[in-house]
């Protein structure tokens, strides 16, 4: 399928959404633990759709995919993904539309000033994707919808995230005082915050991050390899090994290896390409349908194509000091 990376990587779903709809983007767990009456909004058609069932925990995911008029009044809602299910859904929204009460379309949306999250302005963002790349999952081709899904996830989707780097990491991973041959040490601190949350296994869903005590090993260590006038060419090793226990245990244990370049004259970071592999196993809560057993996870780190990406926190911000000083 064409939408590799998102469901809105479909040309078809773009195009009817910016011409048809207006599309916005949030972060359901901002307004699920908010108190505002943006948070109070939210809540009200998330739980009326009623698209997740609670997990055996108690826990239940108010995600999902909502088309509501201004005054919240549900005209479409599901949870799934891929562009066939995006355009049934835009189209039964469309219809639901044009057959509602013009006096309903006209009411506002609620006011609020405040934003969900005080967050810092990053100095560094990068892209951050993950693939199951292997797996030994055999699905019966009679089994469940779900099981089937999960297992064409696992082997086509690619979970998207972001991390953030602020002004204190990139000025201790700063070349421009190392020489040739050089060699030192990231903070622990930023190794620790990749490795909690963002060496995940979030394909299929949300993950469970990494605690404190989770995290064995995480190292990440430099190396100059060349420079001129304007450029210096840096690579990164590291190695990782995190476990975590109760009701869903997940481990992923392997090495990260890359290329940072970094250009003097204009002090900015043209290249910061990381890659990450090793072995994994387990689910979290909101991400069933992982491979049976052990598998091979790959995550990779790139600067993005395009500034859109510096606007859209990372999950792991959702706990920012924790994020920040893990």
């Amino acid at each position: 399928m064409r939408d590799r990376v998102s469901t809105f990587s479909s040309a078809r779903v773009a195009h009817l959404l910016a011409t048809e709809f207006v599309p916005v983007a949030i972060d359901s767990w901002d307004y699920r633990h908010g108190r505002g009456e943006i948070a109070r909004y939210y809540m009200r058609f998330a739980r009326e759709a009623n698209l997740n069932p609670p997990n055996p925990d108690g826990n239940r995911s108010y995600q999902g995919h909502y088309v509501i008029t201004p005054s919240g009044h549900i005209l479409a809602a599901q949870n799934r993904r891929g562009e066939t299910a995006a355009l049934e859904l835009l189209t039964r929204a469309r219809d639901a539309w044009n057959r509602l009460d013009p006096s309903i379309r006209g009411q506002e949306v609620p006011k609020e000033t405040s934003g969900p999250r005080n967050l810092p302005t990053p100095a560094l963002v990068l892209n951050v994707y993950s693939r199951v790349s292997s797996t030994n999952r055999k699905v019966d081709p009679e089994s469940n919808h779900l099981a089937r899904e999960m297992d064409r996830f696992n082997r086509s989707r690619t979970g998207l995230d972001h991390l953030w780097l602020t002004e204190r990491d990139t000025r201790l991973l700063d070349p421009r005082q190392r020489k040739v041959g050089e060699r030192w040490h990231a903070p622990l601190y930023l190794a620790r915050r990749i490795a909690r949350f963002h060496l995940v296994d979030n394909v299929r869903g949300e993950p469970d991050h990494y605690g404190q005590k989770d995290v064995a090993k995480a190292r990440l260590e430099l190396e100059v390899l060349s420079r001129n006038e304007e450029v210096v060419e840096i690579q990164i090793e590291g190695s990782f090994r995190m476990a975590k226990a109760g009701p869903y245990p997940t481990r992923f244990d392997g090495r990260l290896d890359g290329r940072i370049v970094y250009n003097t004259q204009s002090r900015k970071w043209i290249r910061f390409d990381l890659l990450a592999q090793g072995i994994s196993t387990g689910r979290g809560r909101y991400t069933p349908g992982a491979p049976d057993g052990t598998f091979k996870l790959a995550v990779a780190f790139e600067i993005p194509p395009d500034d859109f990406a510096v606007k859209i926190p990372p999950q792991g911000m959702r706990h920012r000091d924790q994020y920040l000083t893990p």
